[in-house]
């Protein structure tokens, strides 16, 4: 049996052309950001953070002002990683991961 990552909390990009979506798991603190279709990864990042970046206007606007080379820098995956399984994914609207 695999550990799935489960999110705690998802968003879409809002039609951002940057952000096309983001996860955060509040209880690792990690935040998932795919910026078209390449995937980063942020550390101990806090709620509220993930809170306002759901509800920034310009989700790429708060990206680049208030997550990129924060947090870390936002470890480069490439994708998601193979424990985080589509079904955790399945929560955010709007995208097909298959």
């Amino acid at each position: 049996m695999t550990n799935m990552v489960t999110y705690t909390h998802s968003a879409d990009g809002g039609g951002s052309t940057l952000v096309d979506e983001f996860f955060y798991n509040e209880n690792t603190e990690d935040l998932y950001v795919d910026l078209n279709d390449k995937v980063y990864l942020y550390k101990y990042v806090p709620k509220s953070v993930f809170d306002k970046f759901t509800e920034a206007e310009s989700k790429g606007t708060f990206y680049n002002s208030n997550v990129k080379g924060k947090w870390g820098g936002g470890e480069f995956l490439g994708e998601y990683p193979s424990d985080v399984g589509y079904e955790a994914h399945a929560v955010a609207p709007e995208r097909d991961h298959r």
